[in-house]
């Protein structure tokens, strides 16, 4: 039998939980997206009589106009607004861990406070003040930027490109244009299955490789402790037969047994 130590880092562990909780709400919302779609085909024209042209005609609009705006946009549209909060407070959790563990008197919100623009503040921050980089290579801000922005335009404007700023409409624009994802029904922003897909994973790789760097600058020793026989796979808790779980400084490490 060999002893080995594996450490365990649990720093942001719980970033992670939340990414991964998140991804699958987005796979069970477009599960049932695709169910509702395929029951309004079918209710569409439950009664519609076929011989009367403007009857089948005022059914086929009704669907459409459910399945093409009322449905998409309302399950997809509200989730880019938690999506864009996790990589928003993630990154300031992360520069305030950072901050403390270098004793920088200068915080994130005295930044922030004078800019109208966060990810910008935030670049900022982490490249003059903390020195690691935001993003890794920089130019993930741009994927990371239209993820703010449509967040803006649904939270702030409900996606209704008419009463939107012009900047921010121009903006918008250019990006409908390069056909990515983001659609436009009765001048309301409807998002895609995958740009919200993208979105998501432009984010949980953006926070992913944060999270690695500044594991990486600050590496953390712990303490050993022994993993008994037979140690519960519960979730929430796991007990070790009485013997108290050791944490140091937000990482675990486990000695463990492996047979030759």
């Amino acid at each position: 039998m060999l002893k080995r130590d594996i450490k365990v880092d649990w720093r942001f562990i719980e970033v992670y939980y939340e990414i991964n909780s998140l991804g699958t709400f987005l796979d069970i919302m477009e599960e049932q997206l695709k169910h509702l779609t395929d029951q309004e085909k079918v209710k569409a024209f439950a009664n519609v009589d076929w011989q009367d042209e403007t009857d089948v005609a005022i059914a086929y609009q009704a669907m459409y106009e459910r399945i093409d705006n009322i449905l998409p946009r309302y399950f997809r549209n509200p989730l880019i607004i938690p999506l864009w909060a996790m990589f928003e407070s993630v990154a300031i959790d992360i520069a305030e861990y950072i901050r403390t563990k270098n004793n920088i008197d200068k915080e994130f919100k005295e930044i922030n406070k004078c800019s109208d623009n966060i990810l910008k503040a935030l670049q900022t921050y982490y490249t003059q003040y903390l020195k690691v980089p935001l993003f890794k290579p920089t130019s993930m801000n741009t994927h990371i930027n239209i993820v703010r922005v449509i967040r803006n335009a649904i939270a702030h404007w409900g996606g209704r490109l008419e009463i939107m700023p012009t900047d921010v409409r121009k903006t918008i624009n250019k990006w409908i244009e390069l056909d990515i994802g983001i659609n436009v029904y009765l001048d309301n922003l409807v998002l895609s299955e995958h740009f919200l897909q993208e979105a998501y994973l432009i984010v949980k790789k953006s926070l992913s490789e944060l999270i690695e760097r500044v594991r990486n600058k600050y590496p953390h020793g712990a303490d050993v402790f022994p993993v008994p026989k037979g140690l519960p796979r519960r979730a929430g808790k796991m007990p070790l037969s009485g013997q108290e779980t050791i944490k140091q400084n937000g990482s675990f490490c486990l000695m463990v047994e492996i047979q030759d």
